[in-house]
């Protein structure tokens, strides 16, 4: 009696798999379509087989993934994010039941990080940079430009609240700086260019100083924790009271180095 009812209901739970799996593997159910909207760099091919590869086979040997119910979203979403450094953010919908959206948010250049130190001429011809977004983040190697296309950044880059990644290993994926601390940065620059300074490099050093080099040939140190508003009306109004105005290419070419990183106190030193 007890076996003809375990027999019973091991029948019944194989019926139930059984009735599930059928209707899970149904071609109504299946993925057959998968539309990548958003890219512009990154091709659609290649999103597109990287996610057919992610669901393909079966979950237990028995349901399909690419089952409309049981696809992995989150997988999905965390290789493309892992496997593709250009997508800034990704979101992965069904539609209808045969169909999936990938609908993705590429990282868009900003600026370049070029390696650890600058050489007087800039970065080496054989020598890689790396797009960096807006916060930091090196994306993808990027071709040689000719003149100012990006400002170029220096200096060692920072991972995770530690510093290093050694010369040898590909920095795609790195952070060059803390976010904070790039946008600091990057607003000095700006500020500078608005008074007239065109800024072609930037080297961050050690103790929180950083230099930036200027299209004419000339420098510009400070240090990461002065203000930067403050610091370049005062750099401003000491220019054109020992150089001229700072809009002028002619006087800009007069510039060895100003030095900004001591408090209340700019010192100027002119080529020779």
């Amino acid at each position: 009696m007890i076996l003809w009812k375990f027999s019973a209901i091991f029948f019944a739970l194989i019926l139930i798999i059984g009735g599930i799996v059928w209707g899970l593997s149904s071609p109504a159910l299946r993925i057959t379509r998968i539309e990548v909207t958003g890219n512009s760099f990154l091709g659609t091919d290649e999103i597109t087989s990287f996610v057919r590869k992610e669901i393909s086979g079966k979950y237990f040997f028995l349901f399909p993934k690419d089952s409309i119910a049981l696809y992995p979203k989150e997988r999905i979403k965390k290789d493309l994010l892992d496997s593709f450094k250009r997508i800034l953010s990704i979101k992965v919908t069904p539609q209808g039941l045969t169909a999936l959206s990938i609908s993705i948010n590429e990282r868009k250049p900003y600026s370049l990080w070029c390696g650890e130190a600058l050489g007087d001429t800039g970065a080496p011809v054989d020598t890689p940079c790396y797009f960096t977004d807006e916060t930091g983040f090196l994306f993808a190697e990027a071709p040689h430009f000719g003149g100012n296309a990006y400002v170029e950044f220096y200096g060692p880059l920072y991972e995770a609240g530690n510093a290093t990644s050694p010369p040898s290993t590909i920095p795609v994926g790195s952070i060059f700086l803390p976010i904070s601390e790039f946008k600091t940065i990057n607003l000095f620059r700006d500020l500078l260019e608005r008074i007239g300074l065109k800024i072609r490099a930037i080297t961050a050093l050690d103790a929180g100083d950083v230099t930036f080099s200027i299209r004419e040939g000339g420098k510009i140190l400070f240090n990461k924790k002065q203000d930067p508003m403050k610091l370049v009306s005062d750099i401003e109004s000491a220019f054109r009271t020992e150089l001229g105005d700072p809009k002028d290419p002619l006087t800009r070419k007069q510039i060895d180095y100003i030095d900004a990183r001591f408090a209340n106190k700019i010192f100027f030193k002119k080529k020779p």
